[in-house]
């Protein structure tokens, strides 16, 4: 399987990897043959044995295919995701006790939109 390299720890040998099959991402924890995490960064295409532990997906063997050829996808990931999460809502600010955001629906604006 093919996947690009989303995250990586070089101290802790470990990466994640985002799938060619867009299926669920594929973990390398470093306790198998193969590139260290050191060899591999965000960014890089690699190329590695798929198999399945506990639930997860993991890496097994992985193999630097193109170094930094898909860069795009990690700076993607990283504008839309926040790097730190908001603040949550105290109870006595919400008048339901959900943590959700009410979006009222503006008749209106869908009426001028048809």
């Amino acid at each position: 399987m093919y996947g690009v390299v989303i995250w990586s720890d070089q101290v802790k040998n470990r990466a994640v990897i985002w799938c060619e099959d867009h299926g669920d991402l594929a973990y390398f924890r470093g306790e198998t043959t193969g590139l260290e995490v050191a060899e591999i960064g965000p960014g890089d295409l690699v190329e590695f044995d798929l198999a399945a532990s506990d639930g997860l997906r993991l890496a097994d063997a992985p193999r630097l295919v193109s170094e930094k050829s898909h860069l795009h996808i990690t700076r993607a990931l990283s504008r839309t995701t926040p790097a730190v999460p908001a603040p949550r809502k105290r109870r006595s600010e919400m008048s339901s006790g959900w943590d959700a955001e009410i979006v009222r629906f503006d008749r209106a604006r869908c009426a001028g939109a048809a």
